[in-house]
């Protein structure tokens, strides 16, 4: 079985993202060596891992609309909502239940670390949701 299991996610400022994993989200770091690469564990099957730029791996510049977030499924998104927005997280969205189209019943926010990706918090608020959730992410 092929599985996806990381990230690379490059970053301009190495430093500052390494800082927003481990003391705002409160990651478990898995590796760690200093202005070279991070590994952050983000869910349970799923890292983050934090490069500086460099210029063999340049910025996308060509990409249209929104490139990429990382959705994480818990079992509700408030309190750690509050405890992001606390913390100063940049809230792209806040929670809200989608009302309606493929993800109604879905209840989701949106922030954005220092280096500019995006993360999805989202929770189940119906059993429909809850049964698409665990369909579309091969639970079920």
């Amino acid at each position: 079985m092929m599985r996806a299991n990381c990230i690379e996610h490059h970053v301009d400022d190495f430093e500052a993202e390494v800082r927003f994993f481990r003391e705002v989200l409160g990651c478990p770091e898995n590796a760690y060596v200093p202005n070279t690469v991070a590994a952050f564990k983000v869910a349970d099957n799923f890292t983050v891992i934090v490069l500086p730029r460099d210029p063999a791996h340049p910025a996308y510049t060509n990409l249209k609309g929104e490139t990429i977030d990382i959705s994480v499924d818990l079992p509700e998104v408030d309190a750690l909502y509050e405890k992001l927005k606390a913390k100063g997280a940049a809230i792209r969205q806040p929670p809200i239940t989608q009302a309606t189209g493929v993800a109604a019943g879905i209840r989701n926010f949106y922030f954005e670390t220092p280096g500019g990706l995006t993360i999805e918090y989202e929770a189940p608020a119906t059993e429909a949701a809850a049964q698409l959730l665990k369909t579309a992410f091969g639970g079920g």
